[in-house]
């Protein structure tokens, strides 16, 4: 029975999502969380009381949220927990507070905090030390900077957007020198042109500090909570993976002195570090507009700011709140050991030195003894994939054996006479093109199911003796190839058709890719349409394909672009010996 009218929407089910719904689900709240999966572990907390899925923009998800918003008897207080969501909330903000309560400062104010550059102007305004920093708008000015920059440097982008957050794994790059931050930079550049280099504060992830805050809606400071970092993942630019409660007057009267300059109201915290050399405090970044990743830490320690935004937001009092006398470490167990065993190989760690900066009394970031299922389900998938794995290892490794002794396949022959009159359109959202030889390397990355570094120069090889290899990208993204194929006429098959019936403008399409996560939107359709397109532009005027009669979705592809079948072939290999027979062409 919820004690509180008003619902509360989380938007989002990361860890800092179910810090959330815990501090609110424990004291009566009814909380909705809105997530764009439904396979996380964390929806399986005790404290959720509905789900709703969305997977769009956060443009489209404001929209939606506006949509929703007139079916709600009582306006629900809302829980951003991503930058991107708050922005695009801050651009709407009187819209979306007709139907819900939001703690936030003015939309300006929270464009500006968010900003690397603006924020890096206000603190500097304010007396505050912050890092050398450059604003970088494009590649060009990323080539341009000044010779005095001194390396390390953190490259990160301006905001992490949409396509940032789904094309990119890591909030920021550290480079050694030059050359490595231009290819850090290019990592994320076509996503996020804009961005920020910023020359790295020497010292250990430890040096890094924090303060977590709440400011009522009349400006009053509510609530500080001053913590370090122990280590965080990956090292030396990624999230906290475990931290502690430190009492440090400097850092709270730091992070105090900048919310209270713009008059912020809401949940917030600082991130700085420590400069080891002087002792003096730099300002890293502001976390502003919502709640931290690992604001369950401000939890563990008795001061749940995600009810105090709440309750604010209500307008309701709020108790007496008083900080343990025993502090209480936070820490993300994955990957806290994932950290730590990096540091261990450096040297820098043992494992004893790792477990006693871990001691009890601790917060999980997922576990809780209240709430056990998420941790639950987590580890049950993890054994799950284990044991899935193992079992497939088992199989292919039997179906090899089987295979060096007995093959029987059978193929069908497709044909496709490209007519010059009647030439198919490829959808304007893909691009398909001829791989080069300078394009070798990156294409055995991005496809190492099928090759390996060992493959380099028999690929190399075919391309320079006119096999054609083609790429195929998503136009939003034509950096990053998504399928190939190969069009050749030296397939085993295609030459065994040959010498039963040679036809010289005739060119084979064969060993056709997709990556899985873009398989299903058309790629397989429209490369079979480039290939009549690029066939034709080399001479050719008829293109062979040969499919195993089971792969009922290659057959369905076939057909829809036109191909016919005119022929079958079998393939039976006994120890090693290959025969090949060919029927009805």
């Amino acid at each position: 029975m919820s004690n509180f009218k008003n619902k509360a929407i989380v938007l989002g089910i990361s860890g800092n999502g179910l810090g959330i719904v815990r501090s609110l689900g424990r004291r009566g709240v009814e909380v909705v969380v809105v997530a764009d999966t439904e396979t996380s572990a964390n929806l399986f907390s005790r404290y959720i009381s509905t789900k709703k899925f969305f997977c769009g923009s956060e443009s489209a998800l404001v929209d939606e949220l506006l949509s929703w918003g007139r079916g709600f008897d009582e306006k629900p207080v809302l829980f951003p927990v991503r930058d991107a969501t708050v922005l695009a909330l801050a651009d709407r903000l009187e819209e979306v507070k007709r139907y819900y309560h939001l703690v936030v400062p003015a939309a300006e104010t929270v464009k500006k905090a968010l900003c690397k550059t603006t924020f890096f102007q206000m603190a500097e305004e304010f007396g505050l030390a912050v890092p050398r920093s450059f604003s970088i708008k494009n590649f060009d000015e990323m080539t341009r900077l000044p010779d005095d920059v001194k390396y390390p440097v953190i490259v990160k982008p301006e905001y992490r957007n949409d396509s940032y957050i789904a094309n990119v794994s890591g909030k920021a790059f550290v480079a050694q020198g030059r050359d490595e931050m231009l290819e850090c930079y290019g990592k994320f550049s076509e996503y996020q042109a804009e961005a920020i280099v910023q020359e790295y504060i020497p010292g250990s992830d430890s040096d890094l500090y924090f303060c977590f805050q709440y400011y009522k809606k009349d400006t009053t400071l509510a609530a500080s909570l001053c913590g370090r970092k122990i280590r965080q993942y990956p090292p030396s630019c990624g999230s906290t993976s475990s931290c502690e409660v430190v009492n440090s007057p400097e850092v709270e009267e730091i992070t105090t002195r900048f919310f209270k300059k713009i008059d912020y109201v809401g949940p917030c915290s600082m991130e700085m570090k420590r400069d080891p050399r002087d002792g003096q405090f730099y300002l890293i970044e502001p976390t502003v507009g919502r709640l931290d990743w690992n604001n369950a830490f401000a939890e563990g320690n008795a001061l749940p700011i995600a009810f105090m935004n709440y309750l604010d937001a209500m307008d309701l009092p709020f108790p007496a709140f008083e900080q343990k006398k025993i502090s209480r470490r936070w820490i993300r167990w994955s990957a806290d050991s994932e950290s730590a065993k990096i540091h261990i190989n450096n040297g820098e760690l043992t494992w004893s030195d790792w477990l006693w900066s871990i001691r009890p009394p601790v917060t999980g970031a997922i576990f809780s003894f209240d709430d056990p299922m998420p941790v639950i389900v987590s580890y049950a998938r993890r054994i799950k994939r284990k044991y899935s794995l193992i079992t497939s290892r088992i199989k292919k490794k039997t179906k090899r054996i089987i295979r060096k002794i007995f093959i029987y396949e059978k193929y069908i022959i497709f044909k496709k006479d490209i007519d010059i009159n009647n030439l198919p359109s490829v959808e304007d959202r893909f691009l398909f093109k001829e791989a080069k030889a300078e394009d070798i390397s990156g294409f055995i990355e991005n496809f190492k199911s099928h090759y390996n570094e060992d493959d380099h120069a028999h690929l190399l090889n075919r391309v320079d003796s006119g096999d054609f290899l083609i790429l195929g990208y998503l136009k939003e993204s034509p950096n990053n190839p998504c399928s190939f194929f190969w069009l050749t006429e030296k397939d085993i098959f295609f030459l065994k058709k040959q010498q039963i019936l040679y036809q010289s403008d005739e060119i084979c399409s064969c060993r056709a890719f997709v990556l899985e996560q873009f398989r299903n939107i058309g790629f397989s359709s429209n490369f079979r349409k480039y290939a009549e397109l690029f066939a034709l532009e080399k001479g050719y005027k008829s293109i062979l394909s040969f499919v195993r009669k089971n792969n009922i979705n290659q057959i369905k592809v076939l057909k829809k672009v036109g191909c016919s079948e005119c022929g079958n072939l079998s393939r039976t290999v006994i120890f090693g010996k290959e025969f090949i027979r060919i029927n009805s062409l």
